[in-house]
C-alpha cells in the first residue's frame, strides 16, 4: 500500500495492533501516533517491539508498578527507535498527558477495565490484550465507554489476522462445506507447578497496592505477581482465557454464531494439585438452537 493510504485506513498488522485514523495521526508530533505502553512485564514489551520498529509510532512512556523493570525496558526500547521513552509506576500520569493519542494494555486481567474505561475518559484510543475484561460486567462498561466518548478499542485474539484463518472462515462458510452442528475446540499447554509460597515483604520498587488494584487487598506474595497470577480468580481464569480465548474465538467467528442458550463447566485442579485456584484441566460445552461447542483444556 501507499504510505497515504496506509495511515489513512483503520486496518490491522498481524500483531493486532490498530493503525488509527487520520484526525489521531494529523494531532501527533513529526505525524507520529504518540503511544504508551502500560504493563511491561512480559506480553507488553512484545507489543513495545513491534511498535517501536515503526517510524510512524513514538512510544513515550513505559508504565508499570514495578519499576525495577524500568531500565532494561527502557533500553531495549531505545535500542529498537532511536527514542528513550519515559517510564512512570502510575499508568494514570500517562493519561494525562493530551499529546497521547493511544494505549497499549498488557496488565493483568483485573486491571483491563478500568485502564479501558479512563483511557477513553482522557480522550486516548486503545488497544487491550485479550481477554477482554475479568467478567462479562466489566466489558460490557468498557463497551458502553468506547462508544459514549466515540474511542477505538481493539482486543487482542489476534489469530483473526492471519491469512489462513480467512481462508478457512471462506471455506466453513461456503455452500459446499454444509452446516455445522458440532465444533470441538482442543487447548492443550505446558506448564510448571506452582509450588506454595509464604507472603514477604514488598519487593523494593514495586507498587503493589497499585499493582492489586481493584483486586482485594492482600500482602505480597511471589505466586500472586508476575504471570503467576493467571491462575488465581482474582486476577484471571486460568488458560481458558490466558491462551484458549485464542481458539474459542476462531471457532465461534468461523460458525457465525453469537450468544448460546446455555453453557456448562466443570473442572479443577486435577494434574497439579497445587496452588493454582483455575482448572489445569476443563471442560466447558456452549448450546446454540442448532450447534454444540466443546472445549478440552490439559
Amino acid at each position: 500500500m501507499k504510505r497515504r493510504d496506509f495511515v489513512g485506513s483503520v486496518s490491522s498488522i498481524a500483531t493486532g495492533v490498530t493503525v488509527l485514523p487520520r484526525s489521531v495521526w494529523s494531532r501527533s508530533a513529526s505525524n507520529r501516533i504518540v503511544t504508551a505502553i502500560i504493563g511491561i512485564h512480559d506480553r507488553g514489551m512484545d507489543l513495545a517491539e513491534e511498535l517501536a520498529k515503526r517510524r510512524d509510532v513514538e512510544i513515550r512512556y513505559l508504565a508499570d508498578p514495578d519499576s525495577n523493570l524500568f531500565s532494561e525496558r527502557q533500553k531495549s526500547i531505545e535500542d529498537w527507535s532511536g527514542r528513550k521513552p519515559r517510564c512512570v509506576q502510575d499508568f494514570r500520569r500517562v493519561l494525562d498527558d493530551p499529546e497521547v493519542d493511544a494505549v497499549a494494555i498488557a496488565t493483568p486481567d483485573h486491571w483491563h477495565a478500568l485502564a479501558t474505561i479512563w483511557a477513553c475518559q482522557a480522550g486516548k484510543h486503545v488497544y487491550v490484550e485479550k481477554p477482554v475484561a475479568h467478567n462479562i460486567h466489566e466489558g460490557r462498561r468498557m463497551v458502553e465507554a468506547a462508544r459514549k466518548y466515540d474511542r477505538i478499542v481493539q482486543v487482542g485474539t489476534q489469530n483473526r489476522s492471519a491469512e489462513y484463518i480467512r481462508i478457512a472462515r471462506d471455506k466453513v462458510r461456503s455452500s459446499e462445506f454444509g452446516d455445522i452442528h458440532f465444533v470441538r475446540v482442543v487447548n492443550s499447554k505446558k506448564r510448571e507447578p506452582m509450588p506454595k509460597l509464604p507472603d514477604e515483604p514488598t519487593p523494593d520498587g514495586v507498587d503493589y497496592d497499585l499493582w492489586l488494584g481493584p483486586a482485594p487487598n492482600r500482602p505480597f506474595n511471589p505466586n500472586h505477581f508476575h504471570y503467576t497470577w493467571h491462575w488465581f480468580w482474582e486476577y484471571s481464569g486460568g488458560d481458558i482465557v490466558n491462551d484458549g480465548i485464542h481458539q474459542i474465538d476462531l471457532a465461534r467467528w468461523l460458525s457465525g454464531k453469537r450468544y448460546p442458550k446455555t453453557i456448562t463447566a466443570s473442572g479443577g485442579d486435577l494434574y497439579f494439585r497445587d496452588e493454582h485456584e483455575t482448572p489445569d484441566t476443563q471442560s466447558v460445552l456452549w448450546e446454540f438452537d442448532d450447534m454444540l461447542m466443546v472445549f478440552e483444556q490439559t
